[in-house]
C-alpha cells in the first residue's frame, strides 16, 4: 500500500507534536490522517473507523500506549500496523511485537527514518525481503539435519521436538532454540513444517530469553524458494502478530492449543533482552502474559 492510499491513526498527549506529525503525513501526500489526545480517544475512533496504520506515543493520561495495543488485541479481530514513538525504554518489545507492533522510533525522531519506518510497515509483505543483509551476519542459526537444501523428514522428529519449530507472524518468527545467540544480525536454516522448503535467509534478533532458550527474530532477507513459501503461510492464515511469543510444538499443528508448556512459555518470571536495532540494546522488564487464542 502506498502513503497515498493509507489512513492513518496518530496518538499523543501533546499538541504540539500531533500538529508537526499531521502535517508531515499530509505533506507527504497520506490519504487521511487523524489525532487523537490519549489511548481512550484512540480505541474510540478504532471502534468505528478503518486504520491501515496506528502511531502511538507510550506515556499518555488516561490510556497510554500499551494498555491501547493490549485492548486493541483483547478485542479480537483485525489489528492494523502499530509503530511506537517514545522518548522511554520501559517496554517490552517481546510484548508489543506478539501484539502486533512493528517498530519502535525514538523521540526526538528523524523525519527520514519516520517516513522509512512508515513505508515498511504499509508494504505489502510480496514487496519485503528481498535484499540481503550488508554486512552479512556473523551468526547462525539451524535445525539438526537441515542442510545442503535437505526437506525435514520424519526421522528428525526427535530432533525438532527438542528445538522446535519456528512460529510465523507476519514479519518473523519466535523459536525454541537451546543454544546461546545473541542479539543482532542472524541467518537462519530451520525446518517449519512438512512438505515445506527450508526457512532460509536473515534477520534480527529482536528479543531472547536465556531461561526459557526462546528468541525472536524479524525477517530482513527470505532465499526465494522459501519466499514464496512464506508469503503464502501470510496471505493463508492472516497472523495477527508480528513476530509471536509461543512455538508450535509439532510439525502439523497450524496453532498451539493451551498446555502447560504454553503457560510456561508465558512466565512473568523469565527475564527476556531485547533490541529496537541490531546494535543498541536496551534494558527491559519481565514478560507479560497474553491472552490464548
Amino acid at each position: 500500500m502506498k502513503l497515498s492510499e493509507a489512513s492513518i491513526l496518530f496518538v499523543d498527549d501533546e499538541p504540539g507534536l500531533r500538529d508537526i506529525f499531521e502535517k508531515w503525513l499530509l505533506h507527504a501526500g497520506c490519504a487521511s490522517v487523524l489525532t487523537c489526545a490519549d489511548g481512550e480517544e484512540a480505541l474510540a475512533a478504532l471502534a468505528t473507523s478503518h486504520f491501515d496504520l496506528l502511531i502511538s506515543d507510550i506515556r499518555m493520561p488516561r490510556v497510554d500506549g500499551i494498555t491501547l495495543v493490549r485492548r486493541r488485541w483483547e478485542a479480537g479481530g483485525r489489528v492494523p500496523c502499530v509503530i511506537f514513538v517514545s522518548g522511554f525504554s520501559d517496554i517490552v518489545p517481546r510484548e508489543m511485537y506478539a501484539l502486533g507492533v512493528e517498530a519502535f522510533l525514538p523521540k526526538p525522531t528523524r523525519r527520514e527514518e519516520f517516513f522509512r519506518i512508515i513505508g515498511r510497515s504499509l508494504a505489502e509483505r510480496s514487496e519485503l525481503w528481498g535484499t540481503p543483509l550488508l554486512p552479512p551476519p556473523r551468526q547462525f542459526i539451524t535445525s539438526p539435519g537441515v542442510d545442503s537444501g535437505l526437506l525435514p523428514s520424519c526421522n528428525q522428529a526427535s530432533c525438532l521436538d527438542r528445538f522446535g519449530l519456528p512460529a510465523l507472524g507476519r514479519g518473523g518468527f519466535s523459536l525454541h532454540y537451546p543454544r546461546p545467540v545473541a542479539l543482532g544480525k542472524v541467518g537462519f536454516n530451520l525446518s517449519w513444517g512438512p512438505e515445506l522448503p527450508p526457512l532460509r535467509g536473515e534477520g534480527i534478533v529482536r528479543w531472547r530469553s536465556r531461561e526459557q532458550r526462546i528468541l525472536g527474530v524479524e525477517f530482513e532477507w527470505l532465499e526465494p524458494a522459501c519466499r514464496e513459501a512464506v508469503l503464502n503461510h501470510i496471505a493463508t492464515t492472516r497472523p495477527r502478530s508480528y513476530i509471536p511469543d509461543f512455538i508450535i510444538p509439532n510439525p502439523v499443528a497450524s496453532r498451539p492449543e493451551h498446555s502447560p508448556a504454553l503457560d510456561k512459555s508465558f512466565d512473568r518470571n523469565s527475564p527476556t533482552e531485547s533490541t529496537s536495532d541490531d546494535t543498541a540494546p536496551l534494558p527491559l522488564s519481565l514478560q507479560v502474559s497474553l491472552p490464548h487464542r
